[in-house]
This record gives structure tokens, C-alpha cells and sequence, in this order.
């Protein structure tokens, strides 16, 4: 696997790279970004391949056409355009086909092309024969897009097969931080999964009972029949939810911070690993549950690490973010990644690896 800022130093120089990155942002009411970290940290990758002489394409996903509609990448070009770096951006309504190659051949050393949303188009669902086909417009494929390694998409698990493929930056700094936590985490170590997508947990959850000493599932996950069945392990606490239905009860909230114990005190070491609010944090009538065990672990001296969108945004409405050791800017591949030591889009960085002698 190539590691970003390890390659020869002109490697890049007047090439055309892809590079996947994560630019998949929520929006406010009135249409602005919600939260740009996930915008923020695939800069420096950015910045260094411009600063090496290449030529970017940039490809992201933005949202799920099939409950959104539809999110168009011009929605975030304003936002985009006014970084120091990207100043020279341009943007590309299709993405597929004969305007890529032209458009790829016609940039100059220091211009960015971004394309549409890449899941606006059925080549981005698994379509081998299209992976290699576009494959031809670049050089170099560049990996900056964690949250999407354990996703299937044509841009993440097909593309990378057909051409050299490098970790960017953040994704090398994902892997090094979790790695360590899945080898040799300090303990005890402590997992809190809650939101309310069961499908992409259930399987990590059961694999975490290998590996921790303690997991609390909270949000609207300890209603299903199949999470249930994990209460009878010892190492589960399984909390309930409020009259209401929308936050997890107070009684629950004080077990979980005598869970924590002394680790919510500032006494002891160990490791928590939080991905999915308790509640329906946006609403402040049902904040209580996520903003408790948000404190309670921001107070800890515990290695901390927080994962997935609507997560990272409950700390940030709090103001929590900087108490936070690690912010993963994945919550379904963080889990995953943690349950199985791999995933699908980092293991596809692999295959064209033997193909660059740097020794020739």
C-alpha cells in the first residue's frame, strides 16, 4: 500500500489525479453547510498534490438520492471556491463519458475539477467495465474518503483496481489512530454505539464483544428484537428510552456515567469509542440523554474517540469537539474497521502496489 508523501518527489508532476474525496456535508435551512470538517480535512491532501505540480479531479458523494432526491456538488462550489487553494476550481455537471476526457485533458498544472455528485449516476454502483474505462483519464488514484471504505461504490471499491492508488492523508492518520486502538487500546475499553441505523451495527456490535469491556448501546437501537438478545452478555448495557420515545431515560443516564466511573471523574486510564447520539439531540427537549454522556466522557482522561456526522455534530452544537482526542470522520466504516481490522475500500488500494517500482 503507498502512504502519501512517500513517493518520489516528482512523481506528480503535470500528472491528472483522482482523488476521492469526502465531501458529503449536511446543509442548514437556509441552504449553507452545516458542518465542514469532513470538507476541512481532506485539504491538506489537496494542497500538497497541487503543491507537487499535479492536475486534480476531485469526486465525492453528497447525501442518498434515494431519500434526498438528489444533492447537486454546485450546492457546495461557492463554499469551495473561496479556499486559497481551490480558487482556480472548476465544476463538471457530468460525470460519466466523453466531457470527463475532454475536461481532464484540457487542465493545466494547479487547476481542480470537480464533478457531480457521483451518486447521481448508475456507473457509481458497482460497474466494473465503467471503472476501468474511466480509469483511463488519470494517472494516479488518491484515497481521502474514510466514511466510504466500507461502501461498495464504483469510486471506492472498482476504481482503484485500475490504477496506482495512494492513502491520503487523513485516511492514513484514520487508519494509524484506530489500528492502535484495535492492538493495543488502553483499558478499559469502553464502546457507546446509539443513532438508529440498526443494519450497519448489528454485526460490529456482535464482533466488539471479542475486544471490550464494556458496550452501551443507546438512541432507538435497544428496541430492536435483535439487539435485545446482547443484554444477556454481561459486557452490554442496553439503555432504555423516555416516555416519549426520542431520548434514552434519566434512570439510564445515570447508570451509564456510573458505567464510566472513575473514567468520567479524570482517574484512570482507557479508551472510549462513541458513534450515534442517545437521542433526538436536535430537538432540545430531547438533548439530555447525548449532551450527559457527552460531558461525562469530555471530562474523562480517557484516550477519546467520536465518529459518524450526526455525532460529530452533537458535539459541536455543545461546543465538545476540541475534548475529544480523536474525531473519526466515519461512524458506520469507524465501527466496522474497529470489528474486523479491514474494509473493503482500503483493501482495494492494494492491487496495483507491485506495479510502481520506485527503485528503477
Amino acid at each position: 500500500m503507498h502512504f502519501l508523501g512517500k513517493e518520489p518527489p516528482l512523481l506528480f508532476i503535470n500528472k491528472t489525479v483522482f482523488v476521492r474525496v469526502d465531501f458529503d456535508v449536511s446543509f442548514k435551512e437556509d441552504g449553507s453547510i452545516a458542518d465542514d470538517y469532513r470538507i476541512k480535512r481532506c485539504l491538506p491532501t489537496i494542497d500538497y498534490l497541487l503543491s507537487k505540480g499535479a492536475k486534480l479531479v476531485l469526486g465525492t458523494k453528497i447525501g442518498d438520492p434515494e431519500k434526498d432526491g438528489g444533492i447537486s456538488c454546485e450546492r457546495i462550489f461557492p463554499y469551495l471556491s473561496n479556499i486559497s487553494s481551490l480558487s482556480h476550481l472548476r465544476f463538471l455537471r457530468d460525470y460519466p463519458g466523453l466531457e470527463v476526457k475532454k475536461s481532464t485533458g484540457a487542465l493545466t498544472v494547479g487547476e481542480v475539477l470537480l464533478l457531480e455528485n457521483l451518486r447521481l449516476f448508475p456507473e457509481e454502483k458497482g460497474d466494473e467495465k465503467f471503472a476501468k474505462e474511466f480509469a483511463n483519464n488519470f494517472d494516479f488514484y488518491i484515497h481521502e474518503a474514510f466514511a466510504m471504505c466500507h461502501r461498495t461504490d464504483t469510486s471506492i471499491a472498482l476504481l482503484p483496481k485500475y490504477l496506482v492508488s495512494f492513502v491520503g492523508f487523513n485516511l492514513a492518520q484514520e487508519i494509524e489512530t484506530l489500528s492502535k486502538v484495535l492492538e493495543n487500546p488502553q483499558r478499559p475499553l469502553i464502546f457507546i454505539v446509539g443513532g438508529a441505523k440498526i443494519e450497519s451495527k448489528l454485526l460490529t456490535i456482535n464482533n466488539f464483544l471479542k475486544i471490550a469491556d464494556k458496550i452501551i448501546i443507546g438512541g432507538k437501537l435497544p428496541l430492536d428484537p435483535t439487539v435485545q438478545k446482547f443484554a444477556k452478555d454481561k459486557k452490554v448495557f442496553l439503555a432504555d428510552l423516555d416516555i416519549g420515545g426520542l431520548d434514552i431515560s434519566e434512570g439510564s443516564v445515570e447508570e451509564i456515567l456510573s458505567i464510566l466511573g472513575n473514567l468520567s471523574k479524570g482517574e484512570g486510564k482507557g479508551t472510549i469509542v462513541w458513534s450515534g447520539p442517545m437521542g433526538q439531540f436536535e430537538n432540545p427537549d430531547h438533548r439530555k440523554g447525548t449532551m450527559e454522556i457527552a460531558k461525562a466522557i469530555s471530562e474523562s482522561s480517557a484516550f477519546k474517540i467520536v465518529g459518524g456526522g450526526n455525532t460529530v455534530t452533537a458535539l459541536d452544537l455543545l461546543g465538545l469537539v476540541k475534548q475529544f482526542d480523536f474525531i473519526s470522520t466515519g461512524g458506520g466504516a469507524m465501527l466496522e474497521f474497529l470489528a474486523e481490522g479491514k474494509l473493503l475500500g482500503i483493501d482495494a488500494l492494494n492491487y496495483k502496489t507491485k506495479l510502481l517500482d520506485w527503485n528503477t
